[in-house]
């Protein structure tokens, strides 16, 4: 258990995220591709914003490490593909695609600070 964080999915339901933040859940994802995990499983359920705006991941059930190569696009495609399913759900959410170069700027730019 994490403390005073929620998912990514029920954040964007309530607020939308600074460009800022966006650019650090995409750096998180970069430090933990740096390591070369594979996250089976990254979706908008799995990334957990705490109050200080810290990026968090669960679920590493089915994870390994591996080589790196393609896996990685693959894993943020498969991020993008959450997102954009909670936006079209009958929930309203603050998301939407202008968000997503926020993300990959974050991750091209390396990796998060340590807070």
């Amino acid at each position: 258990r994490i403390l005073e964080a929620r998912p990514l999915e029920e954040l964007l339901s309530d607020t939308p995220l600074s460009p800022q933040l966006w650019g650090a859940i995409g750096a998180t994802i970069r430090k933990l591709h740096e390591h070369d995990v594979f996250h089976s499983d990254l979706n908008c359920r799995n990334i957990l914003i705490d109050t200080r705006d810290r990026v968090w991941f669960i679920d590493f059930d089915k994870c390994e490490k591996r080589a790196p190569g393609l896996w990685k696009d693959a894993t943020l495609a498969r991020l993008q593909r959450s997102l954009r399913k909670v936006a079209s759900g009958p929930a309203p959410v603050h998301w939407n695609e202008q968000d997503w170069p926020d993300l990959l700027a974050g991750y091209a730019d390396g990796p998060a600070p340590t807070m």
